[in-house]
């Protein structure tokens, strides 16, 4: 059977890296202490798709994709889940007062609550029964349903439709996308924030939540951009985020491993690649270093 592009539907693919399913399983053991051996018993290694048609990097088999017990696992983590995240704040500023916004994968519930602070009428959904405890214990209006289930029963009722860091965990992202688009109303919006594979973020070959089971998807801005063309939807902008202070020393050393790996360690050495370079650099020039994150801002036509 012909590897599909989970955007498209169609074989418009070119295959460009095989990785080995242990190199993963030892990324997830050794940076989180978390076992993901049994998603890989037949799957010896995994392979990077690039749809010709919209930029979009993809992992298959497509039947990798986490499930409710590994988040749960990973909730263990205080910043797994963390009560703010830059596209919040923007965001924020993006909705008014009048909208009703929905929520998919709403943890728990920082968003919401920011919504409910100003006096927004917002919902969310949560298949982690963890995240989804704390936050209605919080008086939020968060329920225990699929995106798929949810545009049935509520077509068109949201006016703002909100994925944050969601997308690059869905395999299958046409069907995700159609019931996303059902739920909102004609003209409403879809803010869609996901990591950055265009910023630093993809020199970090290591980085065990970038690869399945966790993520299933590497999106950029061509691809963010590709996406509207192909299921109903408009961009109206895309926004960057500004690298955060927290990040810097990480990033460093994830472009001096990719020198190196890639040119040897004198070369790296010799570039100065590191993180004390990069704070001085954003230091001096501000705004001159993206961050980890993107956010579209999408029109349903």
């Amino acid at each position: 059977m012909s590897v599909r592009s989970p955007i498209t539907g169609l074989p418009h693919v070119r295959l460009e890296q095989e990785i080995p399913s242990q190199e993963i399983i030892s990324c997830y053991r050794d940076q989180l202490n978390i076992d993901v051996g049994r998603y890989f018993q037949e799957v010896p290694a995994i392979r990077v798709y690039r749809c010709l048609d919209t930029d979009y990097r993809f992992y298959a088999p497509l039947g990798l994709a986490a499930d409710e017990a590994f988040y749960q696992e990973l909730q263990r983590f205080n910043w797994y889940y963390p009560s703010w995240r830059w596209e919040y704040a923007l965001s924020k500023r993006l909705i008014s007062e009048k909208e009703k916004v929905l929520e998919i994968g709403c943890g728990n519930g920082a968003f919401l609550e920011l919504m409910a602070a100003h006096g927004i009428c917002a919902e969310g959904l949560e298949t982690n029964e963890k995240a989804r405890v704390i936050a209605q214990a919080k008086g939020l209006w968060v329920l225990n349903t699929t995106l798929q289930v949810y545009a049935e029963t509520y077509a068109e009722t949201a006016d703002v439709v909100c994925a944050f860091q969601v997308l690059e965990h869905i395999a299958h992202v046409r069907e995700f996308l159609a019931s996303a688009l059902k739920s909102l109303k004609k003209g409403g919006r879809l803010l869609v924030s996901v990591p950055d594979n265009g910023s630093v973020l993809r020199y970090d070959r290591f980085n065990a939540l970038n690869h399945p089971p966790h993520h299933m998807g590497l999106w950029k801005a061509a691809s963010l951009r590709n996406l509207a063309g192909t299921c109903g939807l408009s961009l109206l902008n895309l926004y960057y985020e500004e690298i955060e202070p927290a990040h810097i020393e990480k990033s460093g050393e994830a472009v001096y491993q990719w020198i190196e790996m890639r040119y040897g360690k004198a070369a790296a050495t010799l570039c100065g690649i590191g993180g004390t370079v990069l704070k001085k650099w954003v230091e001096s020039f501000p705004g001159s270093v993206r961050g980890m994150t993107l956010l579209a801002e999408y029109r349903k036509e």
